[in-house]
């Protein structure tokens, strides 16, 4: 997977799953059935994301140059193109290789991120599973009544178990086509069944114990997303409070059941299993309070998700995923041109090349090599420079037999900041015209490349004033604390343009 593509990825999960807090926020007055209701469109569409951005046909939307530049691979310059006396050519070639394994570090510490959310998942589901095989039978006839009269009232066919565990610290539920409540000991003899288990019956009615699960998934999947633990906490917030509005549906008062949560919430505490993977009544702190305040807020909606509404819902979801799934980010993934390769006893037309770029930098670029002007380089329209697009003419312009061709084919490099085009602006280091030397030496400090500060530092002693002084203000930018020595002696040169850069080298290293 490319670059751009895990990018494009990350980008559409993100997007969907900031849509969904959006929804959820405007849909703060809905009923808390309908609030789960458009959670778990979103988590449906999350899942499927991958599944439908591989399947649908791409709808391109290219990616600003300023954005393409930091995901595209470097630029693979042909061998006969680089000049010869290149310093350091191998850490140009090394470029894809040094992004490549750092891709491999990022895609092993995800996939160590991944497993370790799942192994807690699993371990978190073997506990429960064996939490509930050592529990017994309920035997307390007041609840196995409520059970069927509740079962029956709310239109459950499944058989739904119930048991007793002495390890359970509230009631709890869990389970898909053979659902189980597991109840804890105090609760039977102190709670009412009714108020209990219309909850506990309202999570197995409404599946949300296979939709906790999935939303645990998508997080071990999503784990360095920070929304996601936003989004998790308000879905199991709202599935809570959609059993409340289902127990006082079934009959209860809002009073009498505040009560019931209250009393079985006191108990409780370090019950780990029940807050992780089950459906518990219980609740604590914030959560608790909000639920309460949920219960006795006397003009609250507390409908259910209707037909309408859910076809709504699934077609939203549809149309949802088709758009952002079919949304393919195009970068420039820029080729060596052919056009361009080096032919013996002809020379391209680069600047014609740079023309035909459509950035008003280059075109002004390219206007002001024709006119031989390095005053006119700047364009009015402001644009990006990191196109690149734009690398092989410069390169092959570094070739120019014009100095001032070659002094804004430099100050190009530079603007734009490509690690892979560094080597061929240090080989300008030595070139014949100080403009030329100088240009190269400030673009290395743009560009903020160390790799050849030894023949920078030489280049204070350089014979001329305009290459001294741009060197000196470039090693300023780079730090570069070995040059201190040789600064502190250009602070006494002969022109003081130079000792001014000096002097403000050497403060930007203290």
């Amino acid at each position: 997977m490319a670059g751009t593509d895990l990018a494009q990825l990350l980008l559409k999960h993100g997007v969907t799953v900031l849509l969904l807090l959006c929804l959820l926020r405007l849909l703060l007055r809905a009923s808390a059935a309908r609030r789960v209701f458009a959670a778990r469109c979103g988590l449906v569409a999350l899942l499927l994301m991958p599944l439908f951005w591989l399947s649908l046909p791409p709808l391109p939307l290219p990616m600003p140059l300023a954005v393409s530049a930091l995901f595209d691979p470097p630029l693979v310059i042909p061998a006969s193109v680089t000049q010869a006396d290149v310093p350091a050519l191998a850490d140009a070639i090394s470029l894809p290789s040094r992004a490549a394994r750092l891709g491999r570090w990022l895609l092993a510490l995800y996939a160590v991120g991944v497993l370790c959310h799942l192994l807690r998942l699993a371990l978190n589901l073997l506990r429960l599973r064996r939490e509930t095989a050592a529990a017994q039978a309920a035997s307390a006839s007041a609840w196995s009544a409520a059970l069927a009269t509740l079962r029956q009232s709310m239109g459950l066919r499944r058989p739904v178990t119930m048991l007793v565990s002495d390890a359970a610290s509230s009631p709890y539920s869990w389970g898909w086509r053979h659902p189980v409540i597991v109840l804890d000991r105090h609760s039977i003899g102190s709670a009412d069944p009714g108020a209990v288990l219309a909850h506990e019956l309202a999570h197995i009615r409404a599946h949300d114990w296979p939709m906790l699960i999935v939303a645990r998934v998508l997080l071990a999947l999503y784990w360095w997303h920070p929304l996601m633990y936003a989004l998790l906490r308000t879905l199991e917030h709202d599935t809570e409070c959609a059993a409340d509005d289902a127990v006082l549906a079934a009959g209860a008062t809002p009073s009498h059941y505040a009560h019931t949560l209250l009393t079985v919430s006191r108990q409780a505490f370090g019950g780990a299993v029940a807050g992780t993977l089950a459906n518990p009544i219980a609740s604590r702190g914030a959560m608790l309070r909000a639920r309460i305040a949920a219960l006795l807020e006397a003009r609250r909606s507390r409908g259910r998700v209707t037909a309408s509404q859910w076809w709504g819902g699934a077609l939203a979801t549809l149309l949802l995923l088709c758009a952002i799934g079919s949304l393919q980010l195009r970068g420039e993934h820029v080729l060596w041109p052919d056009s361009l390769l080096p032919v013996a006893g002809t020379r391209p037309d680069s600047i014609g090349w740079l023309e035909r770029l459509d950035n008003p930098n280059f075109t002004q670029l390219a206007a002001a090599m024709r006119a031989g002007d390095f005053s006119l380089r700047h364009a009015a329209q402001v644009e990006s420079f990191r196109q690149r697009a734009a690398i092989p003419p410069l390169l092959q312009l570094l070739r120019s037999d014009i100095s001032v061709v070659r002094q804004l084919a430099v100050w190009a490099l530079g603007e734009m900041r490509f690690a892979e085009t560094a080597p061929a602006v240090a080989a300008l280091l030595a070139d014949p015209d100080a403009p030329v030397r100088a240009e190269a030496a400030g673009a290395l400090g743009d560009m903020e490349q160390t790799r050849w500060l030894a023949p920078m530092i030489a280049m204070l002693n350089d014979p001329q004033a305009m290459v001294r002084a741009r060197v000196a203000h470039a090693l300023g930018d780079l730090q570069a604390s070995a040059a201190i020595p040789v600064l502190r002696q250009r602070l006494h040169d002969a022109d003081h343009g130079v000792a001014g850069e000096a002097r403000w080298a050497l403060a930007e290293m203290r």
